[in-house]
């Protein structure tokens, strides 16, 4: 059974997050919807960890940035690290409409 809320797009590029914007770690994006974005990085996080983080994802005409605070609200040991679902606490009519591209394309 389908537990998501939101379609899925499958990205894969580096997106930037940090914790109260001092700590900063490099994660890949690897699939992108209007509520978060799943990601995996070889250092561990924290469940409910506050992030801020800035993805790109391309549209027409250029690629769109979003930058928001977000939740991590899942995080998975692999072999080659982490996974972690992020779930997006507040995005810009602007920010959900990118996206809304992004799935329509894919």
């Amino acid at each position: 059974m389908e537990k998501r809320k939101h379609a899925r797009c499958t990205i894969h590029q580096m997106v930037e997050t940090s914790f109260d914007r001092e700590r900063f770690i490099s994660a890949e994006g690897l699939d992108l919807s209007e509520g978060g974005l799943r990601c995996r990085s070889p250092e561990p996080v924290e469940p409910l960890s506050q992030i801020y983080l800035i993805v790109s994802i391309p549209k027409e005409g250029g690629d769109w940035l979003i930058k928001t605070d977000a939740t991590v609200v899942r995080v998975e040991k692999k072999k080659n690290g982490y996974t972690y679902g992020i779930c997006f606490n507040q995005l810009t009519e602007a920010d959900t409409q990118a996206i809304r591209a992004c799935l329509d394309s894919a």
